[in-house]
């Protein structure tokens, strides 16, 4: 199975926000999870380990029959406050990012899928874009593809 690295999906301005960004806007990444306990580890872990500060993370199992619940809370309960994490019977992918957009506090909303993961400075990039480019409502980036173990298949 084929896997993907990506610097960031993609982040937007909230449509309930002004188009002008402050100057340390919250940024809330969802990640829908549908039976990808495999990956949801890495994922949430690349989420958790960005430079960006004013992060807020929210995880919703939907519905899954696997254990990508019980990763998603292994994972939330050691950065205590960081990640919300939350399980709802099974509706697809756009309903749940649309639950969790209707949660975010963000400024700038962004997702990233359950097999996903980001690079350390992706928010923090894709942030600083936003902010020279005021005009800019989408901010999105190139990836790698990667192998189910996380190894590089081409630059």
């Amino acid at each position: 199975m084929l896997n993907k690295i990506k610097s960031m999906s993609s982040l937007t301005l909230s449509e309930n926000k002004s188009s002008k960004i402050t100057k340390n806007p919250i940024v809330t990444i969802v990640t829908p999870a549908y039976n990808q306990g495999e990956y949801l580890e890495a994922t949430m872990r690349s989420v958790l380990a960005q430079d960006y500060q004013d992060l807020e993370y929210i995880v919703i199992d939907d519905g899954s029959s696997d254990d990508s619940l019980l990763v998603a809370k292994r994972v939330a309960s050691e950065y205590p406050g960081q990640v919300t994490v939350l399980t709802k019977p099974n509706s697809g992918q756009a309903e749940t990012l649309n639950i969790g957009w209707r949660m975010a506090k963000g400024e700038i909303l962004g997702y990233l899928s359950s097999d996903d993961r980001l690079m350390p400075q992706a928010v923090s990039r894709m942030v600083d874009t936003l902010q020279k480019n005021p005009e800019t409502s989408v901010a999105y980036c190139d990836f790698w593809l990667i192998d189910a173990a996380g190894h590089r298949l081409r630059e």
